[in-house]
Order: C-alpha cells, then sequence, then structure tokens
C-alpha cells in the first residue's frame, strides 16, 4: 500500500523544500554522545533525491513537537567505517520515510550515505575557534573523510597550538587580533608616512607560525568608489613590516591543516595626527 501512495504522490504538485535545509541542525551519534553536526550531507543529493526525501517526508512523516526548531534533525552515526542516516529528530515513522526515499539503500532501520563524499568534522571537546552563520569550527575535531559513503580517513586533530608568550586568538569575531594589530601599527608615526586625514586600509597576513606581516595598503575611497593600492616605498613597508614583525600569535589550524589569515585593518588618519580604529563587525575607537 505505501508505495502506491508514494507514487501517486510523486505526480502530486510539490511544495517548497523546507525539510532538505539547514533549518534544523544535523546531529552525529558518536558512541555514547550525540553532537550537533555542522556540516550538511544532504547538500551533496542531486534534486530528484532530495525532493524524493521531500515527498517522503511529506507523506509519511509527523512532527511529534512542531514548535520545536530542532525537530526534523537528521540523526547520522558512522557504524563499520560507513556513514548512515538513521533516523530524524521528533519525526513519527521516520524509518517509513527512508524506506520510502530510498528503497535501494534502507536496510534495518538506516540508509547508508552513499551520495556523500567529502569532509565531516565533529566536535572533540574543544572550544569554538570560529562561529560562522551556520557552522562552528573547534580547537579538538574528530575527522571523517568520507567518499561515497565509506570512511577513508578517520583522525582526532588538534587545530590550536598556544605559543609561549604569544597572543591569543579567540572566538570574539577575532577582536584580540585587530585590536592588537592596530595598536602595533599605533607605534608608527603616520604623519611622517602618509597624508592626514585620510582612511586606509592595511592588509595583513598571519602566516602558518603565527607572524604577521604586510604586503599592501589601500586607500579608502568615498561612496561605493573601490579602494585604491597604494605604491609604497620600500623603507615605509620595511618599518610597518618591523612593527608587525615583532608580534607573535598562537597558531591555528583548519581541521588539522595550518592556515593562512588574512586580516583588513581599518584605519583612520585623522587631521591631527591621531588614528582611529574601526573593527570590520562594529564601530571605530580611538587609539
Amino acid at each position: 500500500m505505501y508505495p502506491i501512495l508514494f507514487c501517486l504522490y510523486l505526480l502530486m504538485p510539490k511544495t517548497t523544500n523546507i525539510w532538505v535545509s539547514h533549518i534544523a541542525p544535523e546531529l552525529f551519534i558518536n558512541g555514547a554522545d550525540t553532537t550537533t553536526l555542522y556540516y550538511y550531507p544532504f547538500d551533496y543529493l542531486d534534486k530528484k533525491e532530495a525532493d524524493r526525501f521531500q515527498h517522503a517526508l511529506d507523506l509519511y512523516g509527523k512532527t511529534v513537537k512542531p514548535d520545536d526548531l530542532t525537530a526534523g534533525s537528521r540523526y547520522w552515526e558512522v557504524i563499520d567505517g560507513k556513514l548512515y542516516l538513521t533516523g530524524m529528530k521528533y519525526i513519527k515513522n521516520s524509518d517509513k520515510v527512508l524506506q520510502a526515499a530510498f528503497p535501494d539503500y534502507y536496510k534495518d532501520g538506516k540508509v547508508a550515505a552513499y551520495w556523500f563524499s567529502g569532509l565531516l568534522a565533529v566536535n572533540k571537546g574543544g572550544d569554538v575557534m570560529r562561529d560562522k552563520i551556520d557552522r562552528k569550527e573547534f580547537t579538538r575535531e574528530e575527522l571523517f573523510r568520507c567518499k561515497k559513503g565509506i570512511v577513508t580517513r578517520h583522525e582526532l586533530v588538534n587545530n590550536y597550538t598556544p605559543i609561549v608568550n604569544g597572543i591569543e586568538r579567540p572566538c570574539d569575531f577575532n577582536v584580540n587580533v585587530y585590536d592588537t594589530l592596530f595598536a602595533s601599527l599605533g607605534h608608527l608615526n603616520w604623519k611622517e608616512l602618509f597624508p592626514m586625514n585620510q582612511k586606509y586600509v592595511v592588509k595583513v597576513t598571519i602566516d602558518e607560525n603565527g607572524k604577521a606581516s604586510c604586503k599592501e595598503i589601500n586607500k579608502r575611497m568615498s561612496g561605493t568608489n573601490p579602494d585604491e593600492a597604494m605604491q609604497l616605498d620600500a623603507d615605509v613597508m620595511d618599518k610597518i613590516n618591523n612593527e608587525l614583525g615583532l608580534l607573535q600569535f598562537d597558531i591555528v589550524r583548519k581541521h588539522g591543516v595550518p592556515e593562512t589569515e588574512e586580516y583588513e585593518v581599518l584605519v583612520d588618519l585623522l587631521p591631527g595626527g591621531q588614528l582611529m580604529h574601526q573593527r570590520p563587525h562594529e564601530g571605530g575607537s580611538r587609539w
């Protein structure tokens, strides 16, 4: 009976596919722990498969707690070296949904994630290192690299290494990093180096060893005009990099791989020679 109903449903007009989305967080079962997964294996489904899942959910699934934002969260688990979709949170008859949506891959209450090739990173007792709109990265992670649902590499990684007397890089919109870079630049005599009453964008790189350097400074133009690259004498860049070179930041990695980060430090050189620093995400602060 269920297959007949499902086939009829496929012929009906469809609504927006809201369940194959990032509205509800993904959940990863890892031994006795269940943690939020900030990666979305369903993103790798093609449209036909995604629609089929949506149709099965509309036909068989019923939300037990419709007001709970986590309702519909999908449970994922690695079993014997393979990634499986094992159910959905607060969805009644989720087994029927999975069986109808993935009839060739459903077995014993779970679906082999045959479509997924990519990386899953799971928090392994670490602190939040980066907090993005749809994803968080942690100082300690467990990584699962998959190819067609089969785990090809499994490892624990440390993404943050503190250095003795190093400058911290906490998850605070990088406020500490921006303020430290600006304070370092403030040691220079900007009145001698640059025209006053101008806005500048100092492009700073912090390399994989936690060392800072600058290769470009742009003049910020008014309105919607693009920034204007400045041709600076070598001795000016040397003075800037001599100051930045005194800094030693803690080392960060992305999924275990050493990472170089780029920062744009916004500096206003006021008529009196004062500097004002504006962080990218908030207002200015006088130095």
